[in-house]
C-alpha cells in the first residue's frame, strides 16, 4: 500500500512540472497562453510565427530519403530562420503521429523540453544552437545523388 501511494504521488509530481501544449485555431498555446501562430503548407510543411510580429520563426519540412532503400523511409528538416540554422534529423520518432495537430504538438515539446521556445514565444539563440548540435544529421551533405 506504501509503495503505491508513493508511486502516485511521484507521477502527481511529474504531471505538475508537465507543459500543456495545444493547438486550436492555428495556434500554439503553451498552459493556455498564446505562443506561435502556425500555417500548414503543403503535405507535413508548418510555418510557425512570433504570436505578436508575425515573423515567421521556424520552418519544419519532411524530405523523403532518394535512392537510399536502406536508410529510414524520411527525415525532417527544421529551420530557424532568425538564426540562419538548418537542422537536418531522422529523429522522426518524436513528432511521429497521426493527425497533423498532435504532431505540431509533439514537434513544438521537442522543442520546449530543449528551451528552444521561450515562454514569450522567442526563439533562444543558445538553445538553439545545441539543439542543432545535438540532433543534426547533416544529411543533405552525405546523400548519394544518382543520375
Amino acid at each position: 500500500m506504501r509503495y503505491i501511494l508513493t508511486l502516485i504521488a511521484f507521477l502527481c509530481i511529474l504531471q505538475a512540472d508537465a507543459q500543456e501544449i495545444k493547438v486550436k485555431r492555428s495556434q500554439v498555446i503553451i498552459d493556455g497562453v498564446p505562443v506561435l501562430k502556425y500555417k500548414k503548407n503543403r503535405g507535413l510543411d508548418v510555418s510557425f510565427y512570433s504570436q505578436r510580429t508575425n515573423e515567421e520563426l521556424i520552418y519544419l519540412t519532411t524530405k523523403p530519403f532518394l535512392h537510399q532503400p536502406a536508410a529510414a523511409d524520411e527525415y525532417i528538416v527544421v529551420n530557424f530562420l532568425g538564426e540562419g540554422i538548418k537542422t537536418e534529423t531522422t529523429y522522426t520518432d518524436r513528432i511521429n503521429a497521426l493527425t497533423t495537430h498532435r504532431i505540431i504538438e509533439r514537434f513544438v515539446m521537442w522543442l520546449w523540453d530543449n528551451g528552444v521556445i521561450n515562454s514569450d514565444g522567442t526563439l533562444h539563440p543558445g538553445n538553439v544552437r545545441k539543439f542543432h548540435a545535438k540532433y543534426d544529421d547533416n544529411i543533405s551533405s552525405r546523400m548519394l545523388l544518382l543520375p
